[in-house]
């Protein structure tokens, strides 16, 4: 037939439909990744994309070893994603972050104003000169910093080390990385051996960087002043803050050159990812002297391979649900008569097999979980277990929860609220009332001795979600 109908000639026809047909596919299908963009932004804010992207190439490296064999998903992944995050929020299934376990309300003013001053600490270490450190840290002069490290070598954080006169004591502020898809970076590391167990090699890198350029500086400032020495910082910087503690006093022995970690270093934690592991092997003394801080949904505590699992399994269902593309994208977009008649799963346990594959980090040190509760207009704190973060909590401030004056005025103001609202009714709130030692001479003392962050309202305003945000 071809032959008789002069078979070049319709070949090329048929390749040039083809190449039409191709064209046509390739424009319908960037048309919907920039709905399902847009919605993404819409739902979870400005700059989540670039996040999501980053989700996204990670669950395209796990494919195979997560399915047994790569998975050609039926619909877009935003738009799976997107819907997981919009109905589980609908649905309100996590308006208390605290699933598992009972709640044990956390009290303690002089933690909450401290925190108040190394998150400001926290915030300044990826500024570069003196007179901006200072106007990020209130009352902080430019003779009590020490050092500044500026480098702009890929892995290795800029950090600051000064002698705040607040508290008399020696700080050293790690920062974090420039975005939140950074901070997703590399999750699949492999593991470094620390104390007997296993570290995050990627983290435990920016530890040695920092360790090998700092240590010896502040072993001569402690031995010299007799000072304290506080570890600080947020997201990365705060997990590298944990290892660069660790080694520098001692690791699994908590003594070093005759000075007892115990006694001398306090380390502020603030949204780090879990980077040690197995549980039993974190030091006694590093949990000990370690606060870390989760606020509300915040996904970046939550990160590790073995929590991404539990979301790649239940995004497969919901790929693989009863439920066209034009339904999808109507309920991500909240037309009329969009309500699914589908119950999404927004996590699914993982194999032994996955699990041995990809053994768990685990939080150092008083785990404290914060949030806000709008219907009783109050934060609220709680004492947690690490199996509290074993997953990601999909919900549209997952990202915006991570930045410390992110939703409701993020970690600071969370900070705040504690400092500023009755403590707890428990026993140990009651008796210290009873014996005139109630808000009125703790908490609200505290507060006042809390100076204004002037620069926290100028910068934090234009605080932004997206590529350029330093966390």
């Amino acid at each position: 037939w071809l032959k008789s109908k002069g078979g070049s000639s319709v070949l090329l026809l048929l390749g040039s439909d083809l190449a039409e047909m191709t064209s046509i596919f390739s424009r319908v299908s960037k048309v919907t990744e920039k709905a399902e963009e847009k919605a993404c932004e819409s739902i979870c804010g400005k700059g989540s994309v670039h996040a999501f992207h980053r989700i996204r190439m990670m669950f395209e490296e796990l494919n195979p070893r997560v399915y047994g064999q790569t998975y050609k998903s039926h619909h877009l992944f935003m738009t799976n994603l997107v819907m997981m995050i919009k109905q589980t929020s609908l649905e309100e299934r996590y308006k208390n972050p605290l699933y598992r376990g009972k709640q044990h309300h956390f009290y303690d003013a002089e933690v909450f104003q401290r925190a108040v001053r190394y998150g400001q600490h926290a915030k300044a270490a990826g500024l570069r000169n003196k007179k901006k450190i200072c106007r990020a840290v209130p009352g902080l002069r430019q003779d009590d910093i020490l050092h500044i490290e500026g480098t702009s070598e890929v892995g290795n954080p800029n950090f600051f080390l000064c002698i705040d006169r607040k508290y008399d004591e020696i700080v050293l502020s790690i920062r974090g990385t420039s975005s939140i898809a950074d901070a997703l970076t590399d999750l699949d590391a492999v593991r470094a051996d620390l104390c007997g167990g296993y570290a995050h090699s990627g983290v435990m890198q920016r530890a040695n960087y920092v360790f090998e350029h700092i240590a010896e500086k502040i072993y001569e400032l402690h031995k010299s002043t007799g000072k304290k020495v506080v570890i600080t910082g947020h997201s990365l910087g705060a997990a590298t803050a944990i290892l660069v503690m660790i080694k520098l006093f001692g690791e699994a022995t908590g003594v070093v050159n005759g000075i007892i970690a115990e006694r001398v270093v306090k380390c502020y934690a603030f949204a780090p990812p879990p980077v040690f592991g197995p549980m039993n092997k974190i030091p006694r003394w590093a949990n000990a002297t370690t606060h870390t801080f989760v606020h509300y949904c915040d996904m970046v505590p939550r990160s590790q391979i073995y929590t991404a699992i539990k979301v790649m399994l239940a995004w497969k269902k919901v790929d693989e649900a009863d439920i066209c593309e034009s339904a999808r994208l109507n309920f991500i977009f909240g037309r009329t008569g969009s309500e699914l008649q589908h119950t999404l799963p927004d996590h699914e346990e993982a194999g032994q097999d996955l699990l041995a594959m990809y053994p768990p980090y685990f939080h150092v040190g008083k785990i404290l979980l914060l949030w806000r509760d709008h219907e009783e207009s109050k934060s609220i704190c709680c004492q947690v277990q690490s199996d509290v973060l074993d997953r990601l909590i999909l919900d549209p401030s997952m990202l915006t929860c991570h930045l410390m004056g992110g939703k409701d005025g993020g970690y600071m103001q969370r900070f705040r609220d504690m400092l500023e609202q009755d403590a707890p009714q428990t026993w140990g709130t009651s008796f210290a009332r009873t014996f005139g030692m109630g808000r009125e001479t703790q908490a609200s003392t505290m507060l006042q001795a809390a100076e204004p962050d002037e620069f926290d309202e100028e910068e934090e305003d234009n605080e932004e979600l997206d590529s350029s945000t330093k966390i």
